[in-house]
């Protein structure tokens, strides 16, 4: 998996198309710039100047997270703990249930139905109720490489970035 060089700030639109398709890359921050916000395993940074050795050791390691990553799929266990790849995140019960027939259907669509009755045992909320829960448990997936997609009406999809 390759690993794209992004000079920091002036290619700030070649790091987000980056960081939308899933690719490792690694930032190379002006002298004088701000280190960016970062949010996401497949992205480090390095100020510059740095030496050829420093920089190779980041494109290194990002390779080696990179394919962890695309390596393992993801579990929720009991204990309301979502694992990936070798990142691990704490979940609240409701967001663990709603995980669950997500992680169970990695990469396929999990319908709002189904999501409903995992999350709301008895009587369910309403869609938006369910909307708010699945973006708050979008934001906390994201951070260690997992995505979460609304497929129109008919439910939503946890998947990772595409491998390669």
């Amino acid at each position: 998996m390759d690993v794209a060089l992004v000079q920091w700030p002036s290619e700030r639109r070649k790091r987000k198309t980056l960081a939308q398709r899933g690719k490792p890359r690694l930032l190379l921050v002006d002298t004088s710039a701000n280190a960016p916000f970062q949010v996401d395993v497949f992205e480090v940074w390095i100020r510059l100047p740095a030496t050829e050795e420093d920089v190779d050791a980041r494109v290194r390691s990002l390779k080696r997270r990179a394919r962890e990553h695309h390596q393992a799929e993801p579990t929720v266990d009991g204990t309301c703990t979502l694992r990936y790849g070798r990142f691990s995140i704490s979940l609240a019960p409701l967001h663990a249930q709603l995980a669950a027939p997500l992680i169970d259907n990695f990469g396929d669509v999990v319908s709002r139905s189904r999501l409903l009755r995992a999350g709301w045992q008895g009587r369910p909320p309403n869609q938006q109720s369910l909307d708010a829960q699945m973006a708050r448990l979008k934001e906390l997936v994201g951070p260690i490489g997992l995505s979460i997609r609304s497929d129109a009406m008919r439910g939503f999809v946890m998947e990772a970035p595409p491998a390669g």
